[in-house]
């Protein structure tokens, strides 16, 4: 079983997520793996045992093996323990730019990797030390772009498709399927109706914890707060309350961060307010 981990990867001011793709799903596999060197045409060797990933190199000048490190014999070369995320695919082979942006941000925090892509999509090996940063930096890039993860900022069922920003990422087709609440759903957007939305505030401190209620300056609810780091949180918001002034949660001040990549027009003009 894999761990899902949602990271969106592009800047949102060059490329808005859901526009175009840019917002991958990451799973991370439990199996400790290690990365075996051996000679050029060696045969595969049966310590090599499969694991989530198993993966054979052969070139002119080496072998190399990704696989399951439990049995790999010590006077074997050998880097790891290793950590797997793989992207969810299957990814276009035309695609570009996929492993660059969704390295940079390990590249800021100092972790290194080691990729292997196959047919279907990419994996991200990274040392099992460092495993939890490295999700723990996803989220945060995360939360900072403004992008709701299901089952981890909200209970799956307990929001609207609009209110999560499924409607910006691609998430609801409007000319096709059949679910529950689609009439609804549909409703919203001929409407314009969306009253709610999960977006991005930042404080000082660390984050208030999840439900704490965010508050109009004159005591009104504007929403509560979902899930976050130190510094910032998504919080789900009723949008008129929340473009009318200052904001504060727990008695700190809170400010909007609203994503360059939202389209004109998702929040409503201050002067907007919305019925009960």
């Amino acid at each position: 079983m894999s761990d899902p981990v949602h990271d969106p990867v592009n800047d949102p001011g060059n490329d808005p997520v859901g526009r175009a793709g840019s917002s991958y799903a990451l799973h991370r596999y439990p199996e400790k793996l290690v990365v075996a060197g051996l000679p050029a045409g060696a045969e595969v060797p049966a310590w090599a045992e499969s694991a989530s990933l198993f993966a054979v190199i052969a070139t002119a000048a080496e072998t190399t093996i990704v696989c399951a490190g439990r049995s790999v014999p010590k006077k074997v070369r050998q880097e790891g323990p290793f950590t797997a995320f793989a992207v969810e695919g299957p990814l276009d082979l035309a695609l570009t730019g996929v492993l660059h942006t969704l390295l940079g941000p390990l590249a800021e925090a100092g972790i290194s990797v080691f990729t292997v892509s196959t047919y279907l999509t990419d994996w991200i090996l990274v040392p099992t030390g460092r495993a939890d940063a490295a999700e723990a930096d996803y989220h945060a890039r995360r939360i900072a772009l403004g992008v709701p993860e299901g089952g981890r900022d909200y209970a799956f069922g307990d929001a609207f498709p609009h209110e999560a920003l499924m409607d910006q990422f691609g998430g609801v087709d409007f000319k096709k399927g059949c679910y529950v609440g689609q009439e609804t759903t549909s409703r919203m957007k001929r409407r314009s109706a969306v009253k709610t939305r999960m977006i991005p505030v930042v404080f000082d401190g660390p984050a208030p914890a999840p439900g704490t209620p965010v508050e109009t300056q004159g005591g009104l609810r504007a929403g509560e707060v979902l899930s976050g780091r130190e510094g910032r949180a998504l919080a789900l918001l009723r949008l008129d309350r929340a473009v009318s002034g200052p904001l504060v949660c727990g008695g700190r001040p809170v400010s909007l961060d609203i994503p360059a990549w939202w389209p004109e027009g998702t929040l409503p003009k201050p002067e907007e307010e919305q019925p009960d």
